[in-house]
């Protein structure tokens, strides 16, 4: 995630969606006063920095509160007590901290005022690529169905590792009214293209020649289409079916 006071933007980042290689491309451009949180694991040329600080912990209590009572289910403690959490040890932003969150803990001038914007991907080919990394990461070498098995889990949940479950809807809506909260969501297949746009509009002034893939090689880059039988596609147009009704994704 990236606070760039400098530029006057906040960028969303979420899962599967080049959001890692936009940080890495960004961070030497930015100021020393901007905000960027720390990776799982370091990468050449990111600098985390100004993450660390107090927040108004009430109001993501309530938030992740009412989660507990809807699930109605110990499970559901677990938000909680991560924000706790992360309060005693003064982290303010972290690493795929929605928008919801960030609007909490950031000044409201800065939420008003600011460029809102975040990547999403159509979620047969985030799946996949997810899918690679969870094996990847973990050790294993489940196979699709048994991934999705565990996305399943994680659904009900939400007691997952950030970035192995892509499902990135709840990064950009209200929670409650479900509502947009960024001003512009920049498609995966479209990058390229829209990137630059952005980039222009907010006067940072790069070379996208540089543009590096922080993640490549981990999956081999075949078509999503040939990879799914029947069920596998239902059970993941079920998992992320408030994605594909706001992007209007098919197959």
């Amino acid at each position: 995630m990236i606070i760039s006071h400098k530029f006057r933007f906040i960028f969303i980042k979420t899962a599967k969606t080049a959001g890692t290689s936009i940080e890495v491309f960004l961070s030497p451009l930015c100021g020393e006063r901007d905000v960027f949180t720390p990776f799982s694991e370091p990468e050449a040329g990111h600098l985390p920095r100004n993450y660390t600080g107090r927040f108004n912990l009430a109001a993501d209590l309530s938030q992740k509160w009412n989660f507990f009572v809807e699930k109605k289910h110990l499970s559901a403690t677990w938000p909680i007590r991560e924000v706790l959490s992360q309060y005693l040890k003064s982290v303010r932003y972290y690493h795929h901290i929605p928008a919801w969150q960030v609007r909490n803990r950031v000044a409201r001038e800065t939420w008003q005022q600011y460029f809102k914007f975040c990547l999403e991907r159509n979620p047969y080919d985030k799946v996949l690529s997810a899918w690679s990394w969870y094996n990847h990461k973990t050790g294993c070498i489940s196979s699709l169905n048994e991934y999705l098995d565990t996305c399943e889990r994680w659904m009900d949940s939400r007691d997952h590792a950030v970035g192995m479950w892509p499902y990135n809807y709840p990064n950009y809506v209200d929670p409650k009214t479900h509502d947009l909260l960024v001003d512009r969501i920049i498609q995966y297949d479209k990058l390229k293209e829209d990137l630059p746009q952005i980039l222009e509009q907010l006067k940072i002034p790069v070379d996208l020649a540089n543009f590096p893939n922080a993640k490549a090689g981990v999956r081999s880059e075949r078509g999503y289409r040939t990879q799914y039988n029947h069920d596998q596609r239902r059970r993941v147009f079920e998992l992320f079916k408030a994605e594909f009704e706001m992007h209007g994704y098919d197959f």
